[in-house]
């Protein structure tokens, strides 16, 4: 929570200094780049995470799902307009009847999306970041584009050390629960009757059949 918004006064970093009619020029190209006029049948979204906050630390299987597909990438830096223009994307797949497989931030999962996959078509859209970096062939965007005067980069790179440093701090408090969890389960392991859990295991087996 802490850590989402730090992001959120990131973005307003960036919303003073963007040029929205390049943010409006750079959807419009995606947009006719991707769904060529089409539309379907469909327009459900399903909500789903490939990144998350761990023990081992930030931990994102995105290149591994996006893999083979017709992939077009934002080249971004956290709080800039990728989050609008991820936004307008997913709205205009719901609009022209395309189901959606939408990936949403584990940091700030309410304002922005991170990777979407619009299966129908084979096609998907990532935004590429210090915390989840494209290693696959795309189309890519530049959306330091749409700042053509620049940002306060000092003030950004203050916030985002902060945000850094929450997100150090949580990993090491997930990783020292972990070692506790792992040390209470011996005591568990100890005094379980395992013979006893079988015989509780197949009757249950046998009720399911039933």
């Amino acid at each position: 929570k802490p850590a989402g918004t730090l992001y959120e006064n990131v973005r307003g970093v960036y919303k003073k200094n963007e040029n929205e009619k390049k943010v409006n020029l750079m959807c419009k190209d995606l947009s006719e780049k991707i769904f060529k006029g089409k539309c379907s049948n469909g327009g459900k979204e399903r909500k789903l995470f490939l990144s998350a906050i761990t023990p081992d630390g930030i931990v994102n299987f995105a290149n591994k799902t996006l893999k083979n597909k017709k992939l077009f990438v934002l080249d971004s830096f956290c709080g800039d307009a990728s989050a609008d223009i991820m936004s307008h994307l997913k709205n205009e797949a719901k609009e022209r009847g395309f189901d959606t497989e939408c990936f949403y931030c584990p940091l700030s999962p309410y304002l922005k999306t991170d990777h979407i996959i619009i299966p129908e078509l084979d096609v998907a859209v990532s935004v590429s970041n210090s915390y989840h970096i494209n290693g696959l062939d795309a189309k890519e965007y530049d959306v330091s584009e749409c700042y053509p005067g620049g940002v306060d980069n000092l003030k950004v790179s203050k916030i985002m050390m902060a945000a850094d440093e929450i997100i150090s701090g949580c990993t090491e408090n997930l990783n020292r629960a972990r070692a506790l969890h792992s040390e209470l389960e011996k005591y568990y392991i100890d005094a379980m009757n395992y013979v006893k859990l079988n015989e509780y295991t197949d009757k249950i087996t046998e009720n399911v059949k039933i």
